[in-house]
């Protein structure tokens, strides 16, 4: 057997034995090194902790700059639209007003401004009317059956698409930089400082459109298939003119007072006292205006201005001196393509003025001349007002 103690016995020898006493300059140096140990330790994670909250700062402050800046673009975007984007807004006079703002539409409260933008189109249904103000002042009255969309509305550039229907547009004077047009389908009209009416209509022949434009004041441009044309007051011009054989400025004069016929009384002033207007009779065939003189450009225009002025003076509310020129027009132009247009605005014209039994007569020739047209109904409605015969002949 082996001398050697077993495990036990010598972990049971260690149990027994006394343990050492350290020396106190050891135990110090010891103290010394942890303490040191957990200070650093202590230290170190503090400073990861410091770093770690300036982090989550920083990123908190750069979040809330990133939302203040996003904030304050909107803000100067919004600030700063009235300084590049016109305000327009419209009125409407009576109920049938529609105003659309991109796929949206809404109809328009009567007497309620409301606000557009560019790009929005105002559209009024029969007998519904409405007025469009810009921020240049210019202020357009929208008649019935109209669609018109603001298509630029700019400082110092604005501009009106007319589909179809008529506007009445009043322009104050823009400036050297400003520029106010007019875009149908068929021509463009640019003015600086003026009034004026632009119609547009379909053609007879029912393929595309007819535009008309009548001066009141001032003077415009009207640019067609790359030509210019300049238009002053009581000048008229039509899209269906043949340029060809028209000079640049060929619009025909304001007619002389011996240009009236002597078988009627048409003055405005005859109208005015309240005398019997003897009623249009149709020209004989011998001094009838052929077909060819009466679609020649001149007389078209003449045409035009003759009807653009009795459409100023109604909206006047100057029904007399609107006889006047609508007596004119059919005096002179009886095979006019504006006759049917003419006799309804006459038979409205006289009606308005007390002479119901004028009126009925004229709504009856109206009847008979022009069967199936689009006032018919109202017609009807005058030609049985007292003083006529209760069926049109």
């Amino acid at each position: 057997m082996s001398d050697r103690p077993s495990t036990p016995d010598v972990l049971a020898e260690l149990g027994r034995a006394p343990i050492p006493v350290e020396e106190p300059d050891v135990t110090e140096a010891r103290r010394g090194r942890v303490v040191s140990q957990l200070a650093r330790s202590i230290r170190e994670s503090k400073a990861t902790r410091e770093r770690a909250r300036r982090q989550r700062i920083a990123v908190s402050v750069l979040a809330v700059a990133a939302l203040l800046a996003l904030f304050i673009g909107g803000l100067w975007r919004g600030a700063g639209t009235p300084h590049t984007e016109s305000v327009a807004s419209v009125r409407a006079s009576s109920s049938g007003v529609l105003v659309t703002h991109g796929a949206e539409s809404s109809v328009a409260q009567v007497n309620t401004e409301l606000s557009l933008a560019s790009g929005d189109g105002v559209s009024t249904v029969a007998d519904a009317h409405a007025a469009l103000r810009l921020a240049s002042g210019a202020e357009v009255k929208i008649s019935a059956s109209t669609r018109v969309t603001l298509s630029a509305a700019t400082a110092g550039d604005e501009q009106l698409e007319l589909s179809t229907g008529e506007i009445a547009v009043q322009v104050p004077h823009l400036g050297e930089h400003g520029s106010f047009r007019v875009q149908t389908p068929d021509l463009r009209v640019v003015v600086h400082g003026t009034a004026f009416v632009v119609r547009v209509s379909k053609r007879s022949e029912g393929v595309g459109t007819l535009t008309e434009v009548t001066v009141t004041e001032g003077k415009v441009s009207v640019e067609r298939q790359g030509a210019t044309r300049f238009l002053t007051k009581g000048q008229s011009f039509r899209s269906d003119a043949d340029e060809s054989k028209s000079t640049k400025n060929d619009v025909a004069p304001r007619p002389t007072a011996e240009a009236a016929p002597p078988s009627a009384d048409t003055s405005p002033s005859a109208e005015a006292a309240g005398k019997t207007t003897a009623p249009v009779k149709p020209a004989s065939p011998v001094t009838a205006p052929t077909k060819a003189a009466i679609n020649d450009p001149s007389a078209l225009a003449e045409q035009n201005r003759l009807f653009g002025a009795a459409a100023a003076a109604r909206r006047k509310g100057d029904d007399a001196t609107a006889l006047g020129h609508l007596n004119q027009l059919l005096s002179r132009y009886p095979n006019s393509p504006l006759a049917p247009e003419a006799r309804v605005e006459r038979f409205r014209a006289l009606a308005r003025s007390g002479k119901q039994s004028e009126a009925a007569q004229e709504a009856r020739r109206y009847l008979l001349e022009h069967r199936g047209g689009a006032a018919e109904e109202e017609a009807r409605g005058v030609a049985l007002t007292p003083g006529g015969s209760s069926k049109p002949k």
